[in-house]
């Protein structure tokens, strides 16, 4: 008979007079991967920190290799073996990598001159069975999200879990880094590993699964095998409907003269080389690259979080002066980063704040700031970027992914930018909030005749949503492409370095 490793039955979680969770039941066999989707907020990420011990469930069974589980912390989830990686990073960024790897498994390590040796060793292995080798004295915080998450795949494989609860590891990572990940997890599941798999990359859950659980509006809605189903169908299960366009209908390559961004040879370090850009007004120009690149130095040096070496930013014809974030938001431009948790939203402030607080100037009068006025400007943002105003009052961290990077849209979008640089705007972010996403863009392109510079991983939104596209490869820019030249495979090419006529392009080193 098949062995379960994990069950849950009639699971109930709410939070006030939201319902999280709704009578949940499902079976994960012992040595599976174990698919898990559904839409922002459908209680994916709920049942994962109820079985990791970071909630309690109102009522239900939680059974943990036949047993019975009441976890009463992580803790105690983390030594029946249950190892749980959120979709935000959860490590120390003033520690080393080696320190993050072995932090919570001291213990399996005896005291001496022989600890930190025998940590090493161990490090090494860690490494050789993942394929990631960053410097184990490293900090953290020098890493880039994708490297982080990878060590945060370490740290659980440290501390010997036999269930591991993927929540989006690998939404912010290149399709290269996916593939070498994809086949980390296969390996572990040959070993005996049983891991849940939650992801918004239909394609991948099916690809790795062996069974896949949806989940919509806190219920199951189905339990199926991978080898029996397509992406179309699981979209249909988990939104109740078909998604007929997912990616606005746009008269795109349209004629743009007002330049209302331009960069001229700005370098940066080793980081950035010569790099020359533009972005013409109702215009959304791609950003596209490997991980390391360079697209999210560029748009911070820009935005004045960095400065730069060497090279000119100018927003409607006017330089701004280098590291001033304060002269580019005067000027109407503003930044969504990629990480909304550490760079993009105040946990311990209300969404209204949140959405207000880099305006409190523009409603000040003798410093005192005209209440009234914000919170009526912060309403029609969070309406226009599709945040729910009856629930503004409430804390970003009661949200789903997607309705956080709602909220973040709506935040820049209260200033109304005359430049909008989005990076990477729908990581961890479900297909359905993915198209409203898509759909405010377009609209705040054509309509308001925003200069919108999007960077993302996501080849396929760059290619459906960019009137033009750079290509940073090393640094440089190693192609630009218009209209009917945007293709998947030609933006791929230059991305790794190699272009048809040329062979290899831009900075190779």
């Amino acid at each position: 008979m098949t062995e379960v490793a994990l069950s849950l039955t009639d699971v109930t979680k709410t939070y006030g007079a939201t319902t999280a969770l709704h009578k949940v039941s499902i079976s994960v066999t012992k040595g599976a991967i174990h698919g898990l989707v559904g839409e922002n907020g459908a209680g994916k990420s709920t049942l994962g920190k109820i079985v990791g011990g970071i909630v309690r469930p109102d009522s239900g069974i939680v059974e943990v290799h036949g047993r019975q589980a009441r976890y009463g912390s992580p803790r105690d989830a983390i030594l029946d073996g249950i190892a749980v990686m959120g979709q935000e990073i959860a490590l120390v960024p003033a520690m080393s990598v080696l320190e993050n790897v072995f932090l919570g498994a001291e213990k399996r390590f005896d005291r001496g001159s022989s600890n930190a040796r025998s940590r090493e060793e161990l490090y090494r292995e860690l490494t050789e069975r993942v394929g990631f080798r960053p410097s184990s004295s490293a900090r953290v915080d020098s890493l880039s999200i994708s490297e982080q998450q990878r060590v945060q795949i370490l740290r659980a494989l440290a501390r010997g879990a036999k269930i591991l609860i993927m929540d989006e590891p690998t939404s912010s990572q290149h399709r290269e880094e996916l593939r070498k990940l994809h086949q980390v997890f296969s390996e572990l599941r040959d070993d005996g590993m049983t891991i849940i798999y939650v992801s918004h990359f239909l394609d991948d859950v099916i690809s790795l699964a062996d069974d896949i659980t949806i989940l919509r509006g806190g219920q199951l809605v189905g339990n199926v095998k991978a080898k029996d189903t397509n992406p179309d169908l699981l979209l249909s299960s988990m939104l109740g409907q078909r998604l007929e366009s997912v990616f606005p209908d746009r008269n795109r390559g349209g004629k743009r003269d007002a330049k209302a961004l331009e960069v001229r040879n700005l370098s940066q370090g080793a980081t950035l080389n010569d790099v020359s850009i533009d972005v013409r007004r109702g215009e959304i120009v791609g950003l596209s690259g490997l991980v390391g690149s360079g697209r999210t130095e560029l748009a911070r040096a820009i935005f004045g979080v960095d400065t730069y070496d060497a090279g000119t930013v100018e927003i409607n014809g006017v330089s701004l002066r280098r590291r001033s974030s304060g002269a580019a938001m005067r000027a109407g431009v503003a930044l969504v980063p990629e990480d909304r948790i550490t760079q993009g939203l105040l946990q311990n402030l209300s969404q209204e704040a949140n959405i207000a607080l880099p305006h409190l100037a523009a409603f000040s009068t003798a410093g005192v700031v005209r209440g009234k006025a914000i919170k009526a400007k912060a309403l029609v943002s969070a309406a226009e970027s599709g945040v729910n105003p009856l629930r503004l009052s409430n804390k970003p961290d009661t949200l789903s992914g997607g309705n956080q990077q709602k909220v973040l849209l709506a935040k820049w979008l209260l200033g109304d930018p005359k430049v909008l640089i989005l990076d990477e705007p729908t990581r961890g972010v479900d297909v359905g909030a993915k198209s409203s996403i898509y759909h405010l863009i377009a609209k705040l392109a054509d309509e308001k005749g925003m200069a919108v510079l999007l960077i993302s991983s996501e080849l396929e939104e760059i290619v459906e949503l960019s009137d033009r596209v750079y290509v940073l490869h090393g640094g440089g820019i190693a192609a630009e492409f218009e209209g009917a030249e945007i293709n998947g495979e030609s933006i791929m090419r230059a991305a790794f370095g190699y272009s048809e006529s040329k062979g290899v392009v831009g900075n190779v080193a």
